[in-house]
């Protein structure tokens, strides 16, 4: 494992990697950006996926974690850049077989409308992805209309204020692994109390993602989805609903779990993980 510094736009985006060989499959990972890939209660995320078969590059966006610059740097013009600039040094340095793989929820939704731009969906093999998100219903975040009108408020606010935080209330959950889950959410509120506080520039970056008007791009990505069963923020119809406006190659794996599922079961999870880049790989 070393530690990369990789320039966006004349600003430095920090990057762990975790290499095996020069000319492994690639993996990008990124997940909900509220803290560092390096930060200690996310190594967990990665067990089962590093030191196998496949190079794995986990990168903080600008104005996040270890990365250069302030919340004013958070927005999703940096991101896609990011995501260019580590394509570029992957591409130079290893081989052009990279996948994109959105961890956690928020780390699904971010890297799926990555994946949809042209200047990134154009230069991977696939995406993988925990999380999900369908344009104009943000259901998944709380209730569209009363976000819709927060969007426009967040983007006047963004203007003057873009490090200013929204509480963000998690959803009550009374199902698999309720009492678990309350007790993971305490401990990273122990560790950084304002953990899920969201940045306005990075709460108003996710819902550009969910009201954006510009149209979806007509890459038929292969496609893999990680679902819980029982997730306090998904529930299955809109996974189904997403999962079968997918075109071209696809794959939707139900996990036996709950949403905290990405951490407790990242072996299980990375497997597959792995058994899909393994498949993609052999069929380039």
């Amino acid at each position: 494992m070393n530690n990369r510094a990789i320039t966006t736009k004349g600003k430095v985006n920090f990057v762990k990697i975790y290499e095996v060989d020069k000319k492994a499959p690639n993996i990008i990972f990124i997940m909900t950006p509220i803290g560092s890939v390096s930060d200690e209660y996310v190594s967990g995320i990665f067990k089962g996926l590093i030191n196998k078969e496949c190079n794995v590059f986990a990168i903080d966006f600008l104005g996040i974690g270890k990365s250069e610059g302030s919340a004013r740097d958070i927005n999703l013009k940096n991101m896609e850049n990011s995501i260019i600039s580590l394509i570029e040094f992957i591409e130079s340095e290893y081989s052009n077989n990279i996948h994109f793989y959105g961890g956690t929820g928020a780390g699904g939704i971010i890297g799926q409308y990555l994946v949809s731009l042209d200047s990134i969906g154009n230069r991977i093999q696939s995406f993988i992805q925990f999380g999900v998100y369908i344009k104009n219903d943000s259901t998944v975040l709380g209730k569209t209309s009363t976000l819709r009108a927060l969007h426009k408020v967040l983007g006047i606010v963004n203007i003057f204020a873009p490090g200013s935080r929204v509480k963000f209330t998690v959803p009550e959950y009374e199902g698999l692994n309720s009492e678990k889950e309350a007790e993971w959410y305490k401990s990273i509120q122990e560790i950084n109390p304002v953990a899920f506080d969201f940045k306005v520039a990075l709460f108003k970056s996710l819902l550009d993602i969910f009201f954006s008007k510009k149209k979806n791009s007509s890459i038929e990505l292969p496609k893999f989805v990680i679902a819980p069963k029982y997730d306090r923020y998904y529930y299955r119809e809109y996974i189904n609903r997403y999962y079968n406006s997918i075109n071209g190659k696809k794959e939707l794996y139900w996990h036996e779990g709950s949403h905290i599922s990405f951490d407790w079961d990242a072996e299980i999870i990375n497997t597959k993980v792995l058994n899909w880049v393994r498949q993609i790989s052999r069929n380039m």
